[in-house]
């Protein structure tokens, strides 16, 4: 005969799932506001940071470091600092399609629960991932490229000076020479005309100069595109370091 499952078993079932559940929820609500207010870790997917970020290399960021994001959102509602010259960043790369503040949520949901393997339809594309990147020049800034070197002019300036003495801080790039006889007007030959910065527009570059998704390719972004600080380096363990 078929056995017939006791009610007091079908409540204990039921009972198990509410917990589970309740218990996934919370989980997700405590993942998502820590990673929208404290900190938010990063794997690095490609060379364009390198050398101080290089492939499959794991970072810490900090998105409020900027502005304020409502939770289970992506970007900053209101920005309260400014990001510096020199600092790293992570941006939504300016060709993820806009989303509604349910989308963002639904996207959010999907993320975690896919332990970040998969998104909603708008988000999937590699190329709508976030991205790293440097920032070089901030709005009122007149900014030039001259052998893959960021030269800029600061509004209340009358010289131009390099990405790292207007910066202060000391990194490395990657910039060897161009494709012989590739002419200084073609697209991505180490070389940029001036370009003045309005409000509210940051330019921002890659370390290893020769890979162009940045601000040569995709032009100025806003700081709504600002997802957060990157100040940690933490894997591989031998790389530990603040940035």
């Amino acid at each position: 005969m078929k056995r017939v499952e006791s009610y007091e078993a079908l409540r204990k079932r039921q009972r198990l799932f509410w917990q589970l559940s309740g218990l996934a929820v919370l989980l997700f609500l405590v993942s998502d506001l820590a990673g929208s207010w404290l900190l938010k870790t990063y794997k690095v997917s490609s060379q364009s940071m390198a050398p101080l970020l290089t492939e499959n290399t794991f970072v810490v960021s900090a998105p409020s470091a900027y502005g304020l994001k409502l939770p289970f959102a992506e970007s900053a509602q209101k920005m309260y600092r400014q990001p510096a010259r020199g600092d790293v960043v992570v941006l939504a790369h300016p060709s993820t399609p806009d989303m509604t503040y349910i989308e963002q949520f639904l996207n959010r949901v999907v993320r975690f629960f896919s332990l970040q393997q998969r998104g909603t339809a708008k988000s999937s594309d590699a190329l709508n991932r976030p991205v790293i990147k440097r920032v070089v020049a901030v709005p009122g800034d007149l900014v030039r490229i001259d052998n893959f070197v960021v030269y800029i002019k600061q509004a209340d300036s009358q010289h131009f000076l390099t990405e790292h003495e207007v910066s202060g801080k000391v990194y490395d790039t990657l910039r060897d020479s161009s494709v012989e006889n590739w002419d200084d007007s073609l697209p991505f030959s180490g070389h940029m005309d001036e370009i003045l910065l309005g409000e509210n527009e940051f330019f921002v570059v890659n370390d290893n100069r020769l890979h162009t998704n940045d601000s040569r390719f995709f032009g100025l972004i806003s700081h709504e595109l600002i997802r957060g600080k990157v100040f940690l380096r933490y894997w591989p363990i031998t790389k530990l370091s603040f940035l």
